[in-house]
């Protein structure tokens, strides 16, 4: 059972699209691990292994001859310096230490090739030989059975009887070009990223040796949120927050945060709210996430319970931040809302991370309103999500919002060239006003303690023209706001053709303002056969009579009229 589930944890983080940490082949037959050489970083604590031959091996230039290949140093260069980041009680983030294996060190190999979808892995040493618990297996051949030759017996997992259980080692690609990423094109920062990406999720065996499946996607959540850290120049997480994909989180805004904790694939989506809590929850990272302690205390009360992550989550938001889970998540998640509204963190105080500005917003189909009232009743409200209303604005819109009492978060959004964001949990009302067609708005729910039943009702007044002869009629205004403004023009004249038997011309016309015309008729000739003047009161629509026919004989004629004043 203990096999099965740790082939399920690598399995579901497979990867068939720009993937991270899958595993594109069972653990137990990953080839023999034994490479050409080996390069031994500046301390002595990571050993990188590769080849100089065959399709794993990197490249080998040396431009700065110290007798190992440039882009090796650069691994061990990024181990060492994702180690001190992480462990560093003083200036970095003051994790616990890795596991170590049986020697002591930590090894790296170069064993992804180019033509995978995996960018790393990380992988922990806890199968060992029913002949030797010295060997451990993945340092051997083994077949599909788990059977290892004469010499090791079968695979075997350690139940917690090694000193080194939870030790691991890591699986890297041999290059990492450029067109990697869409927000990260700079391949020794990709190789980087990967590297303290990977390294973390050997910390966090520390705090969790056995990996579950439920872990699963707080385990990547933390690993992509530390990337940035890390290599704070590349933004490559933020191809996973809305990618094409049914684990996205913005694609599925309004799912339960843990509906899809299998999945490291979700768990790539969701590294922002990370830089909302390290930045926004905990004010200790708000200059420099390095400060922040959140994210540890939340392994840290993982590793140390037998509940699951995300009530570790709630527990370290509710005890040491006095702030409940739903009410960062629905907070967290009315900005992301705003996202790519605004070119910057320095124009607005929404934002919480500068990549929101090059990203859209979760995907959400606005309503668009056929009538002027709307209302949703019983609407239950639960307190692991959000539930969001949005709506596409009429011209000259104003609303007035009723909620229902309860225990809930609600959050007034509006998208428009003057964006709100109001906390409006303490009131029944909500009142909108001089909204545009362009503009957009939003509530957004959560429920305090139990699920709650919401209704929500809205009744519209758009004020706007409602002439249709006027220029700036608004077709969606069912209130006069008295603005009306006319353009000048003739609509009709009738009848025409006119009949000669009957006295008099019928004219259409619009007016901005009481006027008087003179009225001409020319023949095309263009001789004058016909001239009067009117005073014509009011503006809009008006009908005028004329009688010229008593002068006229059949033909074509042209009609001039002009506003004297």
């Amino acid at each position: 059972m203990i096999l099965l589930l740790f082939m399920l944890f690598l399995s579901s983080l497979s990867s068939q699209f720009h993937g991270r940490c899958g595993d594109d082949e069972y653990r137990l037959n990953v080839s023999n691990l034994d490479f050409d050489t080996s390069y031994t970083s500046l301390t002595g604590h990571f050993i990188v292994h590769y080849d100089t031959t065959g399709s794993l091996s990197p490249s080998l230039s040396d431009y700065d001859d110290s007798g190992a290949p440039d882009y090796i140093e650069q691994v061990a260069l990024a181990a060492e310096a994702a180690r001190t980041m992480l462990t560093d009680v003083e200036n970095g983030l003051g994790y616990i230490e890795e596991i170590p294996d049986s020697d002591g060190k930590y090894d790296i190999y170069i064993s992804i090739s180019d033509g995978s979808g995996l960018w790393g892995q990380v992988v922990p040493i806890d199968y060992r030989c029913s002949l030797d618990p010295n060997i451990v297996c993945t340092n051997l051949t083994c077949n599909d059975d788990n059977s290892c030759g004469a010499e090791c017996g079968v695979c075997e997992s350690v139940s917690n009887s090694s000193e080194n259980d939870g030790a691991t080692y890591m699986r890297l690609r041999r290059s990492y070009p450029s067109d990697m990423s869409q927000f990260c094109d700079n391949s020794n920062d990709l190789l980087w990223l990967t590297v303290g990406h990977e390294f973390f999720h050997s910390i966090q065996y520390a705090y969790k040796k056995n990996a579950v499946v439920s872990d699963n996607f707080y385990r990547e959540f933390t690993s992509m949120w530390f990337e940035n850290i890390f290599v704070p120049s590349c933004f490559d997480f933020l191809d996973f927050v809305d990618m094409s994909s049914n684990y996205s989180l913005f694609n599925h805004p309004e799912r339960a945060f843990d509906a899809s904790a299998s999945s490291g694939h979700y768990g790539y989506s969701l590294a922002l709210y990370g830089h909302y809590l390290s930045t926004l929850v905990d004010y200790k990272g708000s200059e420099d996430q390095i400060n922040s302690t959140i994210m540890r205390e939340v392994w840290e009360n993982y590793g140390e319970s037998n509940s699951t992550v995300f009530n570790a989550l709630k527990s370290v938001l509710e005890h040491s931040y006095d702030i409940a889970f739903i009410e960062s998540w629905a907070d967290f998640m009315s900005r992301n809302m705003f996202c790519g509204e605004f070119s910057s963190m320095n124009d607005n105080d929404i934002y919480y991370h500068p990549g929101q500005a090059l990203i859209a917003p979760p995907d959400f189909d606005y309503h668009t309103f056929s009538n002027y009232s709307w209302q949703v009743n019983d609407q239950m409200i639960y307190n692991d999500r959000v539930s969001v209303y949005g709506f596409n604005a009429l011209e000259g819109m104003n609303a007035s919002v009723y909620l229902s009492s309860g225990d809930y978060i609600s959050w007034y959004g509006e998208i428009s060239s003057d964006s709100v964001r109001d906390n409006i949990s303490d009131s029944n009302n909500k009142e909108i006003s001089n909204l545009s067609n362009s503009d957009k708005f939003f509530f957004l729910l959560g429920a305090d303690n139990n699920p709650v039943n919401v209704d929500l009702s809205m009744n519209i007044e758009v004020f706007g023209c409602v002439d249709p002869y006027a220029s700036n009629y608004n077709p969606n205004a069912n209130t006069d706001a008295g603005n009306c403004e006319y353009l000048s023009e003739i609509l009709s004249i009738y009848p025409n053709p006119v009949d000669l038997s009957l006295k008099n011309i019928n004219i259409s016309i619009v007016q901005p303002e009481t006027s008087e015309l003179s009225i001409k008729i020319f023949d095309v000739l263009g001789k004058q056969v016909y001239s009067d003047q009117l005073s014509v009161v009011g503006q809009g629509f008006q009908n005028i009579s004329i009688d010229p026919l008593s002068s006229l004989s059949s033909g074509i004629y042209l009609v001039y009229i002009t506003h004297l004043n």
